[in-house]
């Protein structure tokens, strides 16, 4: 669901979801919160060494070695940076940018 699904809703405006449930960009910043939570619960795991009957905070993916640990650590750190970048810039324009007609010849 969150491979498929979360995409699907950032891709363009979806005025049923963002007018009852969230805005995408406060989606954004959720996910982009819940990830970092995620990166420091990974941390602590590589710091104290990695366990492999222990789970991270959020969810699925337990690293079997330090070295693993550390490189989910660096994965989740990355995409909270994407994900917060998204969630805080400026909203893009749709389509390339038209240069302003010209006028006609004989004007």
């Amino acid at each position: 669901m969150l491979t498929v699904g979360v995409p699907w809703l950032l891709a363009r405006p979806r005025p049923w979801f963002e007018r009852w449930v969230l805005s995408r960009r406060d989606l954004v910043r959720i996910l982009a919160l819940l990830v970092f939570v995620r990166t420091i619960a990974i941390v602590r795991i590589a710091v104290q060494g990695a366990d492999p009957t222990r789970m991270p905070g959020f969810g699925a993916g337990v690293p079997t070695s330090t070295a693993g640990a550390w490189l989910m650590a660096l994965i989740a750190l990355a995409t909270a940076v994407m994900l917060a970048r998204a969630a805080w810039s400026p909203e893009a324009r749709r389509g390339p940018r038209r240069p302003p007609p010209m006028p006609p010849p004989g004007h």
